[in-house]
């Protein structure tokens, strides 16, 4: 096949086309303030509170989990958007610092997400299942394994659940 001087010129356009679409929409385009996607172990990523407060309040504004609460002293069942779960301090530290697994302290803590039963939400139109107790699973990870195994019989495993959900624990 031949290519012409015209066939050249109408490649030629097509990619300077091509190009400068491609610049103006990597360039103009609006992306807010979003971070590249974490790479590697550990590779959690310091951010600012506004960063912080913009991603919750996206997780709130899209589809977030709800949770039920009795109040106190009226008994009134709530029924809110699930925004976090509160740790005790003391809990994370003992996975980190005085683990009795084996293979020693964690380089990683994970964080699993549980469930222990579900209520109907007559809130929503037509009523719908959501999760009743739900709860955030804390364990120390050494090198992708986790620390399930304990030193002596008298420790027990550095596992920790039921962190307290917010709200309606959340901070004043």
């Amino acid at each position: 096949m031949k290519l012409t001087t015209k066939d050249l010129a109408l490649i030629a356009i097509t990619a300077i086309i091509t190009a400068t679409a491609v610049f103006a929409i990597t360039t103009f385009w609006d992306q807010g303030d979003t971070v590249p996607p974490p790479s590697g172990p550990g590779a959690s990523e310091r951010v600012t509170w506004e960063y912080a407060k913009n991603r919750m309040n996206e997780y709130l504004r899209f589809d977030p989990l709800f949770v039920q609460y009795t109040t106190p002293p009226s008994g009134t069942k709530i029924i809110d958007t699930l925004e976090g779960f509160v740790f005790d301090a003391t809990d994370l530290l003992e996975i980190i610092s005085s683990n009795a697994s084996r293979l020693g302290n964690p380089n990683e803590i994970i964080f699993y997400l549980g469930q222990e039963g579900k209520f109907i939400d007559l809130s929503t139109n037509p009523p719908i299942e959501r999760a009743d107790n739900l709860s955030l699973i804390a364990i120390g990870m050494k090198d992708k394994n986790l620390l399930l195994d304990v030193v002596s019989a008298g420790r027990q495993v550095s596992l920790f659940d039921k962190a307290d959900p917010c709200p309606p624990n959340c901070p004043n």
